[in-house]
């Protein structure tokens, strides 16, 4: 729901429309700082939308990494859940290698 029609005015403004939608809002507030976590099988997908690797690694090389500490993650009830944070770098890194190269 938009501020404007919160406050109680009929319309909002184009921009305040934009910058409102563009804001991610967190209805929680946990009380720790929050780091989203990725499941392996969003990874794969992220991999295979983007083309980064291609062919994209395989289920037990993404694990494989997981347990070297080249992805910060952890095994869970879920399964394995990889810092956000820590999959970007981990991207990151393989474009600095080819660009040194």
């Amino acid at each position: 729901m938009l501020d404007c029609a919160l406050e109680g005015r009929r319309s909002c403004q184009r921009s305040e429309v934009r910058d409102q939608k563009m804001q991610p809002r967190l209805f929680y507030d946990f009380g720790v700082d929050v780091q989203p976590r990725l499941r392996l099988a969003r990874i794969e997908e992220i991999l295979r939308r983007t083309r980064v690797i291609d062919p994209i690694p395989s289920r037990n090389t993404l694990i494989a990494l997981c347990e070297e500490g080249k992805l910060e993650a952890e095994l869970t009830t879920f399964g394995w859940l990889v810092k956000e944070e820590s999959f970007k770098a981990w991207v990151r890194s393989l474009h600095q290698n080819d660009a040194a190269a």
